[in-house]
């Protein structure tokens, strides 16, 4: 029987939305998370490794395997992004963060590491990372979906040899990337008062924490926050071309019904069982597993659809309707109209017509009459 094909797949689902399980969306989740701040040759900056701790927390609690890297130099910078997209290719979800220094130049984005020595722009190919580069990193692995957040927007710490500020907007093409930056392409972003969390990923981190938002509505959320702590100077900024949805954190209604569908034992639960019994049958046809369903739950949730359906595959036998008896129509003789071919007694008259004589020879007589169509 079918049924218990749909307590498996009834079971798998609920175990997605149980208690420590992985969480709704069962796909891996893979994040690398960098937070500079403590530069040795430029403006040191009040919260970049702040803002990484602080997303590190969120995604864990969203599900996430996490690589933290505060305080990053170039080399440990690029093995931390190699392994990463290692780990990527798996096929999990990924995501990268950064928060610190960030530099635009000739059309490309720079994340710099707290040991950079930058003395012109031409030195960023060698002291940077290039922040392409990473973004084509993570689509060569062919997950369905790469989440990059640059809370780098800061002002460029070479603004004497280069007037750009901000970011410049990445180079994405093709489905599966979702880039979010703190700021408007060319803008600045705040830093945050210290001690605290920049603006932007303080924002993002509250929206982060709200069950039930797609990927997109959690950055709507962080840009409306953005936008009143900043009297709109500030405009967080996003890319993206995504197919099917994503949520950070499943929505609350998944987690509150998960401990209904099993017992404390960890066996499926009666209500469970009825369920999957009930789900695996109610599309049929066949009578038989509507009766096995009313014996074994006579007063089940779904009793009165079981005998209703019972009542469509064997409807009650219907007595044969009585036949009216037909009315027979009296059929009056009439007196016989005389036939120019015959006389009275039936005898043949010669006609003088040689063909209409043959005919009438193999003629029959009948008794004339009326009657009434459909009778006897």
């Amino acid at each position: 029987m079918n049924w218990m094909y749909a307590l498996v797949l009834l079971l798998a689902s609920a175990a997605a939305v149980l208690p420590g399980a992985a969480h709704a969306d069962s796909e891996r989740r893979v994040a690398l998370i960098i937070g500079n701040d403590a530069y040795r040759t430029m403006k040191p900056l009040d919260n970049a490794a702040a803002d990484a701790r602080a997303m590190e927390r969120e995604l864990k609690a969203a599900g996430f395997e996490t690589v933290l890297k505060t305080n990053a130099g170039r080399r440990d910078m690029n093995g931390a992004i190699a392994d990463f997209a290692e780990k990527l290719a798996g096929g999990a979800v990924g995501l990268f963060y950064f928060a610190g220094h960030g530099i635009e130049a000739g059309g490309q984005n720079f994340l710099v590491p707290v040991d950079a020595v930058l003395e012109r722009e031409a030195d960023l190919a060698s002291e940077a990372v290039d922040a392409g580069r990473l973004v084509q990193a993570m689509k060569a692995a062919k997950n369905r979906l790469n989440i990059v957040i640059l809370d780098a927007c800061r002002d460029n710490p070479l603004k004497g040899r280069s007037s750009s500020r901000g970011l410049a907007v990445l180079p994405v093409s093709g489905a599966g990337m979702f880039v979010a930056y703190a700021a408007a392409p060319g803008e600045k972003a705040d830093d945050g008062a210290r001690g605290s969390n920049g603006i932007f990923t303080a924002e993002l981190v509250k929206a982060l924490r709200e069950p039930g938002l797609k990927i997109e509505d959690v950055f709507k959320r962080a840009t409306a926050g953005v936008r009143t702590r900043t009297a709109g100077k500030q405009v967080p900024w996003v890319q993206a071309s995504i197919e099917g949805d994503f949520y950070f954190r499943p929505a609350a209604g998944a987690e509150a019904v998960a401990p209904s569908l099993a017992a404390p034992s960890g066996e499926p639960s009666k209500a469970a069982m009825e369920l999957a019994f009930w789900q695996g049958i109610r599309d049929g046809g066949a009578a038989e597993d509507f009766e096995d369903y009313l014996r074994k739950y006579p007063k089940g949730e779904f009793a009165s659809l079981a005998r209703r359906k019972l009542k469509s595959l064997k409807p009650e036998p219907q007595q044969p309707a009585t036949a009216r008896p037909r009315q027979q129509a009296a059929v009056s003789p009439s007196p016989p109209a005389p036939s120019p071919a015959r006389g009275r007694g039936n005898e043949f008259i010669a006609s003088g017509n040689p063909v209409l004589d043959a005919l009438q020879r193999n003629m029959v007589p009948l008794q004339p009459g009326r009657f009434v169509m459909g009778t006897n």
